[in-house]
């Protein structure tokens, strides 16, 4: 009997940003020759003569290339970029989060409808968390599969979480963070819209996969791939100072809140410890200005510079309470820095706590901090030997082998929803 081949699904891949993750998507797709077409905002390619104009303007050059391109060919990429530009605009050189959220509101839907209008021939419309309502639903109109890939955790978790953390004078953050995760905000609306029209649901934690599915998600629907590693690089000798480093906005939700009473704690303890924070603030107040013992704040660094300082600090800490995947993590364990994060950091995944790239404890437990901190404190040797360990992890799952499955991945559930359409077509019939 002739063995019939599957045919490869073609798959219209849609999203406003370009970060390393959404690249390596589109460039898998690309390798396995599923790509159909990349509907984007803005991209340095190539074959972009806006990319090209803009990179000759005096101090643009440098934030034209930050958005760097899919390497597949230009006839495959769709861009509609105004809207992108202002937002950047509002961003970097406004300097401002209430109008870089306006534009995101007013830009992002227009984005998303004119996506929808390219899904052309393609099996799959693949779009990303609170980006795709619209073209999901021209999708399913035109009888094709629908693919969400869901980035962070769903917000009604992350509400939740929000709302155990005590009132204080700094407050207003705390419940700008809950305003967010309304139900009735619109890009809530929106994402759970998509979910309700998925046939399959991408995802790149078991942490973010458990809040799907206390959200009523059905599990049977949702597929977990973690995020690569960056390349290995050999970890510089650790210094004789014990260095804390906290890298990413300090905020309720990254449990900044919670380092900074542990601080209290282990500086008086430790006094020859020191704790490094990299990253803007999101507190409007004094919170965490006050912190006793070595203390030193960088403030928002270049990628370039954050590596620099992740090489020279001796433990990367972060104790979020809500987080995706956390790509700083996977950073750290690529440089053999070990980590000290929660069962909430989708990264944690990647990490064996205690053996391999560090030690992962409950979310929101001061106490579990302390310990965990004053351990590195007082087994330097071992620490050390958990973040070559760690690197040891990264080196086994780079990008390349995160494309590999996830292509794969995408393969295997067309074929399965493909093979149940046709069956349901014959029931019908």
């Amino acid at each position: 009997m002739p063995i019939v081949e599957e045919p490869l699904p073609k798959v219209f891949i849609s999203s406003p940003g370009v970060g390393p993750h959404i690249r390596n998507n589109v460039e898998s797709l690309f390798e396995a020759g599923f790509l159909s077409g990349f509907a984007t905002s803005f991209v340095d390619h190539p074959g972009s003569w806006l990319a090209r104009s803009l990179k000759v303007i005096p101090g643009l050059s440098k934030s034209v290339s930050r958005r760097i391109s899919p390497s597949v060919p230009w006839e495959l990429v769709a861009t509609k970029p105004f809207g992108e530009l202002i937002r950047s605009l509002c961003s970097t050189m406004l300097s401002s989060p209430y109008l870089t959220h306006l534009a995101w509101q007013y830009f992002q839907p227009r984005f998303d409808s004119w996506a929808a209008q390219r899904i052309g021939d393609a099996d799959i419309a693949y779009i990303y968390e609170q980006c795709g309502k619209k073209t999901a639903e021209v999708a399913k109109k035109l009888g094709r599969f629908v693919f969400v890939e869901q980035i962070s955790q769903h917000h009604r978790y992350l509400k939740d979480v929000l709302k155990t953390i005590p009132h204080s004078g700094d407050s207003k953050e705390r419940d700008r963070a809950i305003q967010l995760c309304e139900d009735s905000a619109a890009w809530n609306i929106a994402r759970d819209r998509e979910l309700a029209l998925a046939d399959a649901v991408f995802c790149n934690s078991a942490f973010t996969r458990r809040t799907l599915i206390a959200a009523g998600t059905d599990e049977t629907r949702i597929h977990t791939i973690p995020l690569g590693c960056p390349k290995v690089v050999t970890r510089m000798p650790p210094s004789d100072r014990l260095i804390f480093l906290h890298a990413g906005t300090e905020s309720y939700r990254k449990g900044s809140s919670l380092l900074y009473e542990t601080w209290k704690k282990i500086a008086g303890r430790y006094p020859q410890s020191e704790l490094w924070f990299a990253g803007s603030r999101s507190f409007d107040g004094e919170l965490g200005l006050r912190l006793p013992g070595r203390v030193t704040r960088f403030g928002s660094l270049p990628h370039s510079e954050l590596l620099v300082k992740m090489s020279q600090a001796s433990v990367l800490v972060m104790p979020t309470l809500a987080d995706g995947f956390g790509m700083v993590i996977a950073e750290s364990l690529s440089r053999g820095l070990p980590v000290i994060t929660t069962d909430s950091a989708g990264a944690s995944d990647l990490l064996v706590s205690g053996h391999a790239g560090g030690l992962i404890i409950p979310a929101g437990n001061v106490d579990a901090l302390v310990d965990a901190m004053a351990w590195c404190v007082e087994n330097p040797r071992q620490l050390n030997a958990i973040g070559l360990a760690g690197q040891e992890i990264a080196g086994n799952w780079q990008w390349e082998h995160y494309r590999h499955s996830y292509s794969q991945k995408i393969a295997s559930v067309y074929t399965k929803l493909r093979a149940g359409s046709i069956l349901a077509k014959h029931r019908a019939t």
